[in-house]
């Protein structure tokens, strides 16, 4: 359904240089550490922030920190109530949104957290309040102060809520050279210097760690700068079973490979789903958040265990509602996919959406009729094609189309008026149309090295571990070989192709119509493109595996 350019390597580097080169990453960058994180007074507002929140603590004021209901929203949660409790300090509570009271901080939130520490004299929002223009006001109006930390992209015109303090690194002005923080990295760096105006040691607050490592992966930010050394750290912690949380992680994701240690793939494809399925299911972050910081040692295995189970009812679910969705996408020939579904859970609607995007190299918007009968949904985007901004320019030139969104370059969500539908996706088209060339949407894969020999898989290997983590901006590398396979099989009833070839196994998954029409032993070559999975492995994508028969 997608076309693909395979593009070569041009030069004759070795393994690593490759790498780093394709990704314009120095060795530096690669191998940062605590010590090489930007200090967190350089971000604008945080002096303020951490000042006003020391203020509250030392004057013994009532604080409530307001998070989000995802991975990310997971994160902050935990964090903050770990480091303040670190100091020690106890007059806090953490409010997380239910995902049916809609996104970021809003007036039912204020009133919910008055309702539950009526004292409150401070909010400080996490990975949310960049556009909580009316909520922060209301805030005010009961005389509670309001401190934003965020990492979401602010108003197109630059407005900024009315609070005592705004930190985000995308707002305009930052002083900060790192503007790619989660939410969770935003109020780990305030939180640290609130540490530092108090005068307590900051030595404790990197056992936090893993959990900012959950949420920079699971929000699937740029694995570069900070949160490349918050991801190596935590990601390192976890797989030394800092948390006995991890230890029970390990148990469940063993049920087909031994897990031993924690890789960015283990947290973005397994521990960060397992965290959102909870939200994505039932609407809020109370199970993962007890997980972890209400659950006796005894208990823990049982706590993540309801998680794992909660996360095989949310794929089942997103993968009927892919196919459902897929047979709409495989007759339509626009540019930008939209797809309207009379249901569609909300939980799953841009897993969907993710799901087509990736089927078809495409920006993708999923709908589903909401409540009050318009059509709410998440959108997923490609590179060179800001979902974000697409919208704003949509909602300029048809006003009356679209009731709320919000997102950032690569993912979107949005409410629309019912009976506009048909009337958004031809704007969307038009503006794709006019404005792309046909080569964005044309997914490139960039090849990092040719293997010339079997025998260089298992330096390779030792090579990519040392390039780890892998993730956003710093994609798995990608390598070539040709071969004359000496045996070559297809498996699970013909679904997969596992080629063998001097002691290594080459397996291409959900491959096997490449050989309809003929036998295993009909193979003559192979030409395959795909990942290192571990000395004797390599993984084949199906859609680049080429192979000639006698």
């Amino acid at each position: 359904m997608k076309k693909i350019k395979i593009k070569y390597p041009t030069q004759n580097m070795g393994f690593t240089d490759s790498v780093l080169a394709n990704r314009n990453m120095t060795k530096a960058e690669l191998f940062k550490n605590l010590s090489s994180i930007e200090p967190p007074q350089k971000m604008k507002g945080a002096m303020d922030a951490a000042t006003r929140i020391k203020d509250a603590i030392q004057n013994g004021e009532h604080i409530a920190f307001y998070t989000d209901y995802d991975a990310d929203g997971f994160g902050c949660g935990v964090v903050a109530t770990e480091l303040m409790k670190g100091i020690p300090y106890d007059k806090f509570i953490v409010f997380y949104n239910k995902r049916n009271m809609g996104f970021g901080m809003n007036r039912q939130g204020v009133d919910i957290i008055m309702q539950r520490q009526p004292e409150t004299k401070l909010i400080v929002t996490s990975d949310n309040g960049i556009v909580a223009f009316d909520a922060v006001d209301y805030a005010k109006s009961l005389g509670v102060d309001v401190v934003i930390t965020d990492h979401h992209i602010p108003e197109e015109d630059g407005r900024l809520p009315n609070a005592v303090a705004v930190v985000d690194p995308h707002q305009d002005g930052e002083t900060s050279a790192f503007h790619d923080l989660c939410g969770t990295g935003v109020i780990f760096k305030v939180l640290s210097l609130v540490y530092y105006l108090l005068g307590i040691s900051t030595k404790n607050i990197n056992d936090v760690l893993d959990i900012v490592a959950v949420a920079t992966i699971a929000d699937v930010v740029p694995l570069r700068g900070d949160n490349r050394v918050f991801a190596k750290i935590g990601l390192s912690k976890m797989s030394q079973d800092c948390r006995p949380q991890w230890t029970a992680f390990k148990h469940f994701g063993s049920t087909y490979d031994k897990m031993i240690s924690f890789s960015a793939k283990d947290v973005g494809f397994f521990v960060g789903p397992c965290i959102n399925a909870c939200s994505r299911m039932s609407g809020d972050i109370a199970e993962p958040m007890k997980a972890f910081l209400n659950t006796p040692t005894d208990e823990v295995e049982d706590a993540i265990g309801k998680l794992v189970k909660v996360n095989e009812v949310r794929k089942m679910i997103q993968r009927g509602r892919t196919a459902e969705a897929m047979t709409y996408v495989s007759t339509c020939n626009d540019r930008f996919v939209l797809v309207d579904m009379d249901t569609c859970e909300e939980g799953v609607v841009g897993l969907v959406a993710g799901n087509i995007c990736n089927a078809t190299y495409k920006p993708t918007i999923v709908l589903s009729k909401d409540e009050h009968g318009n059509w709410k949904g998440s959108g997923r985007s490609i590179p060179g094609v800001h979902i974000k901004e697409l919208l704003d320019i949509v909602n300029k030139s048809h006003p009356d189309v679209l009731v709320a969104y919000g997102g950032h370059s690569q993912a979107c969500g949005l409410t629309v008026y019912d009976g506009k539908v048909d009337e958004l996706r031809k704007a969307l088209n038009d503006y794709c149309d006019a404005n792309f060339d046909a080569e964005i949407f044309d997914e490139n894969i960039v090849v990092d090295y040719v293997l010339k020999d079997a025998s260089e898989l298992k330096r390779l290997h030792s090579e990519k571990l040392a390039l780890e983590p892998f993730g956003c901006e710093f994609p798995e590398p990608v390598v070539m070989m040709e071969f004359k396979p000496e045996q070559t099989k297809l498996v699970k009833d013909g679904k997969h192709i596992i080629f063998n070839y001097h002691g290594i196994d080459i397996i291409s998954w959900n491959s096997g119509y490449h050989l309809e029409g003929h036998k295993p032993e009909d193979v003559d070559s192979v030409l395959a493109v795909g990942s290192i999975d571990n000395d004797h492995t390599l993984n084949i994508q199906p859609e680049l595996l080429q192979i000639k028969f006698k």
